[in-house]
């Protein structure tokens, strides 16, 4: 069985031969593990395929760590900073509720007007074609969709985006509804189950211990976008996975109302649970679900093997790709990673 093969038949609830492993490689531990070399910027990309290869069926994110840490400021004015290993934003081009506001207005109108040209279209496309090319192993590359909350409370920040979402609620709905309808312009035009047969739609909308926003602001102004985007891909026939870290259990069956197919990452900490969500969801994917902030950075490989077949059980190896609770980050170690995987590949599916 394909790797590709292995990641569709998973999401369709058919039966494997081995449960699949979805997650991101963001470890230069795992790239020189699998890569058999000392991470250098010539050979880093290399690295990366290798480690992707040995671990993943399917994986997003592909990346490589930043050889040269720099400031970069954006047309808007933000600033952000580029670490070795991540990247955070530094400063914004508005400090109050004013600047923000005004802000807003300008990126409503900047959305409202984007188009994805035959330019951006092809740049996409060459890229996918070059990773895949690079892997050269069927491993299915997901791809990101933001639903349209993710950068306006990015970019203003939790705080001020609460605020304008009291004050002049109106802005926001008009703002995310816009900026909904452009990445809905931009799934018309990459959508291609060849090419990319999942997508991954996402906006972070909780934390450990529940939703950041109020569940009914959610039903209300949110889910219907995602619904939306949903619609689109499978018009196309691309699956979705939903993604956001955090406890969900609150808003759950919104979310599957949506149509998504399946879930990523259930933050197990944050108290979600395969068995409970399997259970209230017999027919939604879990791709996820192995700690990663605690069980594969400080753990045993005994312990990640234990959790491992505890997933597989709770699931009977059906309708669930295996991963971290977000991705393989620095701080997994190489023998728990290994664990993982090597559960994956051998314990017996009921």
């Amino acid at each position: 069985m394909t790797k590709r093969e292995r990641v569709l038949r998973a999401l369709e609830f058919r039966e494997v031969d081995r449960v699949p492993i979805y997650d991101i490689v963001d470890s230069n531990l795992l790239r020189e593990h699998y890569g058999r070399a000392a991470i250098t910027e010539a050979n880093a990309w290399d690295l990366e395929y290798a480690a992707i290869r040995a671990v993943c069926d399917a994986t997003r994110m592909l990346c490589v760590p930043e050889f040269h840490p720099h400031r970069s400021t954006d047309e808007d004015g933000f600033i952000r900073y580029h670490d070795f290993q991540t990247t955070w934003l530094e400063s914004r081009p508005f400090s109050d509720m004013a600047g923000y506001r005004a802000w807003a207005l300008r990126d409503i109108e900047r959305a409202r007007k984007w188009k994805p040209d035959t330019v951006f279209v092809e740049e996409y496309r060459s890229t996918m074609r070059h990773h895949l090319d690079a892997l050269g192993d069927g491993t299915v590359i997901v791809v990101e969709s933001d639903c349209g909350l993710e950068e306006p409370r990015d970019k203003g920040g939790l705080e001020l985006f609460t605020y304008l979402c009291h004050d002049e609620p109106e802005i926001v709905r008009e703002w995310i509804t816009v900026l909904n309808e452009k990445e809905i312009r931009r799934a018309k035009a990459i959508a291609d189950p060849d090419l990319a047969p999942i997508m991954l739609v996402y906006t972070d909308i909780a934390c450990k211990s529940g939703p950041l926003h109020a569940p009914d602001w959610l039903r209300r102004e949110f889910f219907p976008l995602v619904k939306r985007l949903v619609d689109v891909y499978h018009e196309r026939g691309v699956k979705c996975i939903y993604h956001s870290d955090g406890n969900l259990n609150p808003v759950m069956d919104d979310l599957v109302a949506t149509g998504i197919d399946g879930i990523n990452p259930l933050e197990t900490l944050a108290g979600m649970d395969i068995a409970e969500v399997r259970t209230r969801f017999p027919r939604l994917a879990i791709a996820g679900g192995i700690d990663v902030s605690q069980l594969l950075s400080f753990g045993t490989p005994d312990q990640v093997e234990e959790v491992c077949r505890k997933a597989i059980d709770a699931t009977g190896g059906i309708g669930y790709l295996m991963g971290s609770t977000t991705e393989l980050l620095p701080t997994a170690k190489v023998e728990n990673v290994i664990a993982m995987v090597q559960t994956a590949s051998s314990y017996r599916l009921r």
